[in-house]
Parts: C-alpha cells; sequence; structure tokens
C-alpha cells in the first residue's frame, strides 16, 4: 500500500503538471495571435517594490528592476536601503514561464543562452526576442525603469529578457554574485569552460574583486570596458562596524565559530564523501568534544543554509557514530540561519576552510585556524583550495589535535601581528573586496553612467 503522504505529492505532481500544460495552451495561444498587452498586463502586476525601498525619491533615484530577485542575496537590500535607488523586483516564474512558451523543456542552460547559429534553438531565440519587442520596452518605459539586472551570466530567461531590454536602450546589468571563481587552482581551471559556453549577452558586467575582473577579460567573456570590479555590496556595512569598533568583543564564555564545508555523494566532487568522511568526522567530532569538555567555551556550528540538508545528515552519522548526543552539550551550538558577520564579530576564534568568512574574519583582527589537514594537502584535492596563499597569515592546522590546540592558543593570545593583519587585507581586496569599504559609491557611480549614456553595447548581431 502506497503510504499517505506518498499518495498526496503523487497528487500534488500531477496537478501541476496538468496546470502547467493549462497555461502552456491557454497562455500559448494568446502569445500566437500576439495579444501583447496581455502579457505587459500580467507583468506589470507581477512587478513589485522591494520591502526597503525608501518613500522619499528625487529626481536622482535610479530604478532598477531586478530579474530574479530569489538569487541575490543582500545587494538588492543594500540598493534599496540607499535610497539612491528604487528597487522592483520580478520574480523568475513569470519570465520563466514565458520563455518556455517559445523554448522547450529540457534543454541544457547553454543551449538556451548560446545556441549555435544554424540550431532550432536560435530560430526560438529570436522569435522570443522579436516577441518581446513588441511590448517589452512600453512596460518598462510605463514602470519608470532604467535598467534592468540579474544575479549572474547563466540564468536563460533573464538572459533573453536583458537583451531585449538592452536593445531597448534599457541597460541590461549583470551583477555577478559569486567572489571567489577565481580564487583556486580547480575552480579557475572550470570557468573558461563556462564562460565559452554561456558568453556574457549584457550592458555591463560587476564583479567583486580585481581576480574576478582579470579571469573575465583573460577568457574572453567581456572585453576590458565592459566589466569592472566594484567590490561587494553587502560587504560595505561589515567593513564600517569593524572600523568604527575594531576590537569589538562580547560578554559570555568564549565563542569558537565554525563554518564547515560540506561533502558530495558523485564522482569528481572537490571533496567526495567516499574519501573525506573520516576527515570530515573527525572535525566535527573533535569540535562538539571540545564544548563537551570545556563549558566556558562555546562552539557554533555555522553551516550554509543551502548544504544544511545534506550537511546535518552527515554530521548526524559522524555524532551517531562516535555516541555523541548533540542536545546533552548545551554548549554546543548548531544553525544555519545565523548571520556570519554577527558571528565572526562576537566570537574568539573563527574555525573554516573554502569560505569567505575565514578572509572576513581575518580583516576583523580576528584569530582564524583553517582545517587544511594533511588529507587535503595531496595533489588530487589541493587545487580544490581556495586562497591558500592567504593561509600564510592565518593559522593553519593539519589535523584535529593541531586545531584544538591552535583553537585553545589563540582562546588565550589573540593578537595579530601588523604584517598579518596587512596580509590579510591584502587577500580580502584580492579575493572578496575592497578593505576600505565604499562598494555602494562605485556601484552608485557606474550604474548612473550607464543608464545615462543608454545601453553601451547592444546585443550582438543575429542573436536578437
Amino acid at each position: 500500500q502506497i503510504p499517505a503522504c506518498h499518495r498526496e505529492k503523487s497528487i500534488e505532481r500531477t496537478m501541476k503538471s496538468l496546470l502547467r500544460t493549462i497555461f502552456q495552451i491557454v497562455v500559448g495561444a494568446i502569445a500566437r495571435v500576439r495579444f501583447y498587452p496581455f502579457f505587459s498586463f500580467v507583468l506589470r502586476r507581477a512587478i513589485s517594490e522591494h520591502p526597503d525601498n525608501v518613500d522619499s525619491c528625487d529626481e536622482n533615484t535610479i530604478t532598477v528592476l531586478a530579474l530574479s530577485p530569489e538569487g541575490f542575496r543582500r545587494d538588492l537590500e543594500v540598493l534599496a536601503k540607499s535610497g539612491r535607488f528604487r528597487v522592483l523586483l520580478l520574480p523568475s516564474k513569470w519570465p520563466y514561464r514565458i520563455m518556455y512558451l517559445f523554448y522547450p523543456r529540457g534543454l541544457r542552460a547553454m543551449d538556451y543562452l548560446n545556441p549555435a547559429s544554424d540550431s532550432k534553438t536560435m530560430s526560438q531565440k529570436k522569435a522570443l526576442h522579436r516577441f518581446y519587442l513588441k511590448w517589452l520596452p512600453g512596460l518598462l518605459s510605463s514602470c519608470g525603469i532604467d535598467c534592468v539586472v540579474s544575479y549572474h551570466i547563466r540564468v536563460p530567461m533573464d538572459v533573453d529578457f536583458g537583451m531585449v531590454a538592452d536593445q531597448a536602450g534599457f541597460p541590461y546589468i549583470v551583477m555577478y554574485r559569486e567572489g571567489l571563481f577565481a580564487s583556486g587552482p580547480r575552480l579557475r581551471g572550470k570557468m573558461p569552460i563556462l564562460f565559452e559556453r554561456f558568453g556574457f549577452w549584457g550592458s555591463h558586467l560587476i564583479v567583486h574583486n580585481e581576480s574576478c575582473r582579470d579571469l573575465t577579460i583573460e577568457t574572453g567573456l567581456a572585453a576590458p570596458d565592459k566589466v569592472s570590479a566594484l567590490g561587494c555590496l553587502r560587504m560595505d556595512e561589515f567593513l564600517q562596524t569593524i572600523k568604527a569598533v575594531p576590537e569589538r568583543g562580547h560578554d559570555g564564555p568564549r565563542r569558537v565559530a565554525y563554518f564547515p564545508f560540506s561533502l558530495k555523494d558523485y564522482p569528481g566532487a572537490s571533496f567526495p564523501l567516499d574519501v573525506f568522511f573520516p576527515m570530515f568526522c573527525d572535525i566535527h567530532v573533535t569540535l562538539a568534544r571540545l564544548a563537551a569538555d570545556n563549558p566556558d567555551i562555546e562552539v557554533v556550528f555555522k553551516p550554509k543554509p543551502k548544504v544544511l540538508k545534506g550537511w546535518r545528515i552527515h554530521l548526524d552519522m559522524a555524532f551517531a557514530e562516535a555516541g555523541i548526543d548533540p542536545d546533552a552539550i548545551p554548549n554546543l551550538i548548531i544553525d544555519a540561519n545565523l548571520d556570519a558577520q554577527e558571528l565572526i564579530l562576537n566570537s574568539d576564534v573563527v574555525v573554516g576552510l573554502n569560505t569567505t568568512t575565514l578572509l572576513e574574519a581575518g580583516i576583523a583582527k580576528k584569530p582564524v585556524v583553517v582545517t587544511f589537514f594533511d588529507e587535503l594537502q595531496q595533489k588530487a584535492y589541493v587545487d580544490s583550495i581556495k586562497f591558500v596563499e592567504a593561509f600564510d597569515y592565518l593559522d593553519v592546522a593539519g589535523n584535529s589535535s593541531d586545531m584544538v590546540r591552535l583553537i585553545k592558543g589563540r582562546i588565550l593570545d589573540g593578537e595579530i601581528s601588523e604584517e598579518d593583519l596587512a596580509g590579510r587585507r591584502e587577500m580580502f581586496a584580492k579575493y572578496v573586496s575592497d578593505p576600505d569599504g565604499g562598494a555602494l559609491d562605485k556601484y552608485s557611480q557606474a550604474i548612473a553612467n550607464l543608464v545615462s549614456e543608454g545601453s553601451a553595447v547592444t546585443s550582438p548581431a543575429g542573436r536578437a
């Protein structure tokens, strides 16, 4: 007998499939008869104000339409709160639905983004662009939109929408949300292949740092005048905080913040489960025992929400194997929803690997212990470790005993030398953002220039 929950899920999937089919038939018919007002009507109501928009706007306020706003991190929030921008949001589901009126489902991203010039998919792309051109410029004008932004080069429905907006004179700007794609040999080696597959079809590409900008230029993704390294918007507030209170501390027990990495269960993964599960267990169990043996030390596990489910499965396996009940250790905190920067500022030691939180903690003058264990230092895996050169300015643990020794030593003596702090700032600038901040000012000026100039680059000939 099929469990009730499975039956409900099956019914739900069937209903979604049915509704999708009805949508395709009905709305597809409307598209074929070219009743453009229907689509303007639907999208005008789908577009909403960002909740953090400032009420008072003047003639210098730039209205930005964010495509796929779900994919951004805190960048849209920063723009909206600044009062320099009015941020409008268009949920990804509507451009997706329109895209699938012209393209079949199930293609690879590269086939939607960069189809061969003589392919059927290119014909479908051109048809979608002609369709958009008939009504999209009017919609953008009527909403007072100055430009459109997306969070990545690889989002198919954003690219087609943006290319037509660009062609109509509304700059299409990609604010590339990832800041570490040039930070390690393995990842850096993959990017030229991905860039070639996806291409870049916007007016301008904004990346966080010079290492990313250099790579996009080296690979031919974007010309030097079409890509800018303007910093990371969501770092500005953090950088202002550590400038204002550089030695910020906290009350209560000593705190160790651990930002864990996750394992993947597929061939070719950077950290395959079958190879690194023992090391995963060693790190997590050792930290849990550190908390259990030292009630005056609070140990906080802060995984990323997007990897929480898989990471928690492996964590529970590790604890079960070691006979550890995390609920019985009151000073062991496991919370994916904590604010990472607040946790850094309120911790005595920060521990982790392959995360910018290490560099953030570094410029905040926090002791940082990197779990660069001996197992990871083999050639097969070392190329997957990000910003290894920054380890010269941090404390590196080769095994779990090293890790505990360094943590305890740094709780007692957290002093950071001026030489190490200078190196940490250099690494932060290279791989994250300008350590002096000011990203918002740079973004504001760059976007204002693009808007005032109109679209600096039209969509490539033959693609619109």
